[in-house]
């Protein structure tokens, strides 16, 4: 075979005229047949024609008469990945790296085939290991970083990130996938800018339409996700019903439809969406929706039922995950010794802030959203700004809780310091705003707390823990620690009773003041509440609070699972919703009553 004729070919493939690189790479074969660069050139323009079947029967020839060329097993990896056929394409891209340990293509090709296969943690190490290659592409680049946010690390993910607009040549596909990588760590304008750009392939066309909605929906911007999905419908007239495009369209409206309170139509599409999905956190996502659809319906043990299967497929995704650091052992250590007086008289250059706390699903986001909407106050969405302090503070050396008493002074300024950058940076309106930060687990972090800011004005939000525990069992917590707790109804109870019980004793130790706000007392007396809670605050009006879900609304990205309800208006039907529950299982609600007879004597909710 002449080097012109390779070139010709290759050049019609590059430019796109693949029926005519088929013809010429035919003709070539039938004149060369044993030649084995003819023949792994026809290969690859039948796959490019849309022939695979053709294309891996002569893959499949190759490598048995030149079983040492380690290309051919690469492509032939290819094209069993694509065919969904993992088994058969790890054996082919093993083969390849045995012949071949430092082939960047190979290595780049395994970890995306063990990215699709959901081997998170695997498939990061291998991606990375091609990226960091004399020969790799940019592409490369971008598959790692999707991989690393993927297995969890979503901080290193990010930075090698840094450069994403500079890379070339980024096919549809890789594309697709960054900006959903995007989504997953809170970079939603980058990810909107992605997905408005124009896609070539149908298939990925129809799914980046499916990601817009989805998108849209996340940012309680309704009305572009009806104009998206509109799109999509049309889109989808001119996919092949590839099984995962029709899974994220179906998932798509699904979705939207649950939004629109159309429940029936919703409990349909998610159900099909369900039957396609094929990667565990699509199938978590769509059971997730899809209990909450059944518990609109009042099907409680339905409901259930997909509950139990949405945590499921979480507890599979997170064994791929890099197994992250546990936080909550940590923050549920006992003080030893404390000594208030250190703090008495300091004076503060900033107003502290005000901290929320409560356990999660108690109207900690309402709250927030709430005060947020006032002009006296700036609300920065859930940062861990003070569990990150406690982690600082370990790094030099010293244990928490115990050893903060006895911490010099100098520690506690630079961690005060540490605290408001990394709060200014993401703040809006400067420091003009008294900050509001607010994080379920900062209820734990008591002695941090008074350690930076001791005359901080501290709310709980509280909740009826039955009501609680149930509406946690329903989300999907990105935390993998809540995560795995909110798998079972029973662990919640007792970890409500626990967080419950260090918080009261640390509040008496530490001598913190605190204002408890009633999530029933806020949604049935909103206005008398939130009166009460401002003159603690010396904020007069509370009208601007009680526009809540239009300033949530125009928010964008709300990161906790409360983005819908908090744009809405307040509903009272969230009141007493453990009872039916209780109806359809007697037996698991009788041992939770038991384990929070406690604190529910007396509520007659």
């Amino acid at each position: 075979m002449s080097q012109t004729q390779l070139l010709a070919i290759l050049q019609d493939l590059q430019a796109g005229n693949v029926g005519r690189a088929l013809r010429e790479a035919e003709l070539l074969a039938a004149s060369m047949p044993q030649d084995e660069a003819a023949r792994a050139l026809l290969a690859t323009c039948l796959e490019r024609a849309g022939q695979p079947d053709r294309a891996r029967g002569l893959l499949e020839e190759l490598v048995i008469q030149f079983p040492s060329t380690w290309q051919h097993w690469n492509n032939l990896g290819n094209l069993r990945r694509a065919q969904g056929e993992p088994d058969a394409a790890m054996a082919a891209y093993s083969r390849a790296l045995a012949l071949q340990p430092h082939a960047t293509r190979v290595r780049a090709n395994y970890g995306l085939l063990l990215l699709s296969m959901g081997d998170y943690v695997k498939a990061a190490v291998e991606l990375r290991h091609a990226a960091e290659a004399r020969d790799a592409v940019e592409s490369m680049k971008a598959w790692a970083a999707i991989a690393t946010i993927a297995s969890g690390e979503e901080l290193r993910g990010f930075s090698m990130l840094k450069d994403w607009r500079q890379w070339t040549g980024l096919s549809d596909e890789v594309r697709l996938e960054l900006a959903s990588a995007l989504i997953q760590i809170g970079e939603t304008d980058q990810a909107s800018e992605i997905l408005a750009q124009q896609f070539h392939d149908p298939e990925v066309r129809a799914k980046a339409l499916a990601r817009r909605v989805m998108l849209h929906e996340r940012l309680n911007q309704l009305d572009d996700a009806d104009i998206a999905l509109r799109e999509l419908e049309t889109a989808m007239a001119q996919v092949r019903h590839a099984g995962d495009v029709q899974c994220e369209y179906h998932h798509a409206k699904g979705t939207l439809a649950l939004r629109r309170h159309s429940y029936a139509d919703a409990r349909v599409h998610l159900e099909r969406a369900w039957q396609l999905g094929r990667t565990s956190a699509l199938r978590a996502s769509v059971a997730f929706s899809l209990a909450r659809v059944l518990d609109r319906l009042s099907a409680c043990s339905e409901a259930m039922h997909w509950a139990s299967a949405a945590h499921a497929e979480r507890a599979i995704q997170r064994e791929r995950m890099q197994r992250q650091p546990e936080r909550l052992p940590m923050l549920m250590r006992p003080l030893s010794r404390w000594d208030r007086r250190r703090m008495d008289g300091e004076h503060l250059d900033d107003p502290s802030p005000v901290f929320i706390v409560g356990f999660p699903r108690s109207g900690t986001t309402l709250l927030e959203q709430m005060l947020g909407a006032h002009s006296s106050f700036e609300s920065i969405d859930e940062r861990p700004l003070l569990l990150n302090a406690i982690l600082e503070f370990e790094r030099e050396g010293f244990r928490y809780p115990q050893e903060l008493a006895g911490a010099p002074e100098e520690v506690r300024t630079r961690l005060r310091r540490a605290y408001w950058a990394s709060a200014n940076a993401i703040r809006r309106h400067g420091t003009a705003r008294r900050l509001v930060d607010k994080n379920p687990l900062n209820m734990l972090a008591l002695p941090m707390l008074a350690f930076l800011f001791p005359d901080a004005h501290v709310i709980l939000c509280r909740r009826d823990p039955r009501d609680v525990v149930l509406s946690c069992h329903f989300q999907a917590f990105s935390d993998p620690e809540l995560a795995a707790l909110a798998a079972d109804l029973t662990a919640l109870a007792q970890s409500w009773r626990d967080f419950h019980h260090q918080f009261w004793t640390q509040v008496r130790e530490l001598s913190i003041a605190v204002q408890v706000v009633d999530y029933e007392s806020l949604i049935e007396q909103t206005e008398s509440t939130l009166a009460r809670l401002a003159a603690w605050l010396n904020v007069e009006s509370v009208s601007p609070m009680l526009a809540f879900a239009s300033h949530a609304r125009q928010r964008g990205l709300i990161s906790t699972p409360s983005y819908a309800q908090v744009s809405e208006p307040l509903r009272r039907d969230s009141i007493g919703r453990w009872r039916p529950y209780a109806h359809a299982d007697d037996e698991l609600w009788s041992k939770i009553n038991s384990l929070l007879a406690d604190y529910t004597v007396g509520q007659s909710r």
